[in-house]
């Protein structure tokens, strides 16, 4: 949550390190980087074609825990198919009430990497990504964990469960 470099250093690593690589910004994050608000939880699915035009990243996944509150958490994944043709597409999941866990971007990002070195398409890897990170926040609210910055550690207490048993 905290920036970590200034501006300009934050833009050089961006120019540098975000040409054809896969790229898991946060809304606030890719608000920095387009410096543009985004103007409406609908304009997620633009915020991340642009993010990924402007970057020229070889997919964008954005994370939209973010956006302004609403029942459902839509995340979205753009990527150049056939090196000219953007598609973008959404994952959409219930937002767990009474609940908003610390580390589910760092969490996002480690999953998909994950399962794009498994050998998963990159649309694919984005989907079960967010299906995880979506799973681990409802087992740690069924965990007892609620309010700001809980930790993100059902998936840890349910595996650590079922190795009782």
């Amino acid at each position: 949550g905290t920036q970590l470099a200034d501006n300009a250093a934050a833009s050089e690593m961006a120019r540098l390190l975000f040409p054809g690589a896969f790229v898991t910004p946060n809304i606030p994050e890719a608000e920095f980087f387009l410096q543009q608000k985004l103007s409406s939880f609908k304009a997620s699915h633009e915020m991340a074609f642009n993010f990924l035009m402007k970057y020229k990243c070889h997919g964008v996944l954005l994370k939209g825990g973010h956006a302004p509150a609403s029942d459902e958490c839509s995340d979205y994944f753009a990527e150049i198919k056939n090196g000219q043709q953007v598609e973008v597409t959404e994952g959409i999941y219930p937002r767990v009430p009474g609940i908003s866990c610390h580390g589910t971007g760092c969490a996002l990002s480690t999953a998909f990497a994950c399962y794009l070195v498994m050998g998963l398409s990159p649309e694919m890897a984005a989907r079960n990504a967010q299906a995880l990170v979506a799973t681990m926040i409802s087992q740690t609210r069924q965990a007892g964990f609620s309010g700001e910055n809980a930790p993100l550690l059902g998936w840890f207490l349910q595996t650590k469960k079922s190795k009782k048993r």
